[in-house]
């Protein structure tokens, strides 16, 4: 696990380094992107694609 909860109560995120791309998250990160603005995660996975 790569991320928890703000306090600290639950996992967020998970990833596998060995894999190209391999990520799991516990929430939206597309609802978070913005027009030139995008989330992290979802800009990782879209570059990965």
């Amino acid at each position: 696990f790569s991320a928890e909860s703000d306090g600290g109560k639950r996992m967020e995120m998970l990833e596998i380094p060995s894999h190209k791309f391999y990520l799991g998250v516990q929430f939206h990160p597309e609802f978070s992107s913005r027009p030139g603005f995008p989330e992290e995660a979802f800009a990782a996975f879209v570059s990965a694609t």
